[in-house]
């Protein structure tokens, strides 16, 4: 799909979502009334050089939403998603587009679980303490004593 393509289907989702009685509230809720910040979100979605790490918060619950199929709203969103996909831009479209979000997603997971590891590590050496000096990554120690660097 072209730019022009992508934005007139980002605008027609932004309308369908706004106007569907039930993800339009969570979408209001998520995005803490500012729907600004959906209709960003759809675009980074939509953005062939998406990146997730770069993904607004509103744009990884709306990625979540759209592939997990967790919950209410996720069975609700996903059909009514990639439903709305085809009937504006035909059935290869939205076929290449699920493929490309379920990618975003799984990235998208991986970053996450990378993230949680690194806090997870960062709160362990928090409550063991602080490191003693001798041990200090700045000091080298006296093994190292001499060792030119």
């Amino acid at each position: 799909m072209t730019g022009p393509e992508l934005n007139s289907l980002a605008e027609i989702l932004y309308a369908a979502l706004r106007r569907h009685p039930h993800l339009g509230n969570v979408l209001t809720h998520i995005a803490a009334q500012k729907w600004q910040r959906v209709e960003e979100a759809l675009g980074q979605l939509l953005d062939p050089s998406a990146e997730p790490e770069r993904f607004s918060p509103v744009a990884r619950n709306l990625l979540e939403l759209i592939c997990d199929n967790r919950g209410t709203t996720g069975r609700i969103m996903q059909p009514f998603f990639f439903g709305t996909v085809a009937h504006v831009a035909g059935e290869d479209a939205r076929t290449k587009l699920e493929t490309r979000l379920r990618a975003l997603r799984a990235l998208a997971a991986q970053d996450v679980k990378a993230w949680a590891g690194r806090a997870s590590r960062r709160e362990d050496a928090e409550a063991a303490g602080p490191t003693p000096a001798h041990l200090s990554p700045l000091d080298p120690g006296p093994a190292f004593q001499g060792v030119a660097s």
